[in-house]
């Protein structure tokens, strides 16, 4: 999508404050969402993992990702939300190619309080904050698209992983037309070959991608984003482990089960109760 749908930019201490500085758990199928700390601590949960937040950081909250904030009454933290499709479309424009795969995970990005980056990506949120107010909507909608490339720009530099080998730069693209497949169908049990002939591509070229970019196979990927989901669903839903089993494409719990407990070391029940208490 090449056309702003969406932005905003608020301060996420007025929203937060009302909710005794915790905001419960939630995803954005469609938004995605990057939050500056200006002072204060806290953490950030998103799916299973917590990271501690203090000043000079950046959070980056793809869609899909389920999260919370957890914030200290001092919090004060900048929170812009923009439509996912116009947010990868200004990222395929704006970074080098091996950059890209840094924006499909959540990701903490820290900055040095001294140095000039900072101070920069601070400027480009204030002034989206300012711009989202114009009232002529072509204008608005430049100034806005011209603040996010320059966000954009700010954080693929500063991602000390934004940057692969020459050599395996040429693999990101199918790499990331792979992980778009895998997010609309983990849950159909296609298999490999199934995804390389959607793709066009041999089942070896698409394993070099997979290896190259991301460290793991195909199949791996694949089973870490329907192990992700049922964590997810674990920990977020009311729906039985047998509903979760169907839900995921399992044919038979018994089967879901042990495809859980292979790949995480325990069972369904018993991560679903370590988590909750």
């Amino acid at each position: 999508m090449d056309r702003l749908q969406y932005l905003q930019v608020e301060r996420i201490s007025t929203r937060i404050r009302k909710y005794n500085w915790e905001l419960f758990p939630h995803r954005h199928s469609d938004l995605f969402q990057i939050a500056i700390v200006h002072s204060g601590t806290g953490r950030v949960n998103f799916d299973i993992e917590s990271r501690t937040l203090r000043p000079h950081m950046a959070v980056l909250l793809p869609n899909g990702v389920m999260h919370n904030f957890e914030l200290s009454a001092n919090a004060d933290i900048d929170l812009m939300t923009v439509d996912a499709d116009y947010f990868q479309f200004n990222v395929r424009q704006v970074v080098e190619a091996a950059a890209e795969a840094c924006f499909v995970h959540p990701d903490i990005v820290a900055f040095d309080p001294q140095g000039v980056e900072w101070p920069a990506l601070r400027s480009s949120f204030d002034n989206a904050e300012a711009h989202q107010n114009v009232a002529r909507s072509r204008t608005r909608n430049a100034l806005l698209a011209a603040n996010l490339v320059a966000i954009i720009s700010i954080l693929s530099d500063q991602l000390s992983h934004a940057h692969l080998p020459e050599e395996k730069a040429g693999h990101v693209g199918l790499y990331l037309r792979f992980r778009d497949l895998v997010e609309a169908s983990y849950a159909s049990r296609q298999t490999i070959a199934d995804y390389a002939a959607r793709l066009v591509v041999t089942e070896q070229s698409l394993y070099r991608a997979c290896k190259a970019v991301s460290g793991v196979s195909p199949s791996k990927l694949v089973q870490q984003r329907l192990v992700l989901e049922a964590q997810r669903l674990l920990l977020y839903s009311d729906m039985t482990v047998s509903e979760i089993a169907y839900a995921l494409g399992f044919t038979e719990p018994s089967a879901f089960s042990r495809f859980f407990s292979e790949r995480t070391g325990q069972s369904p029940v018993k991560f679903r109760a370590k988590r909750l208490g």
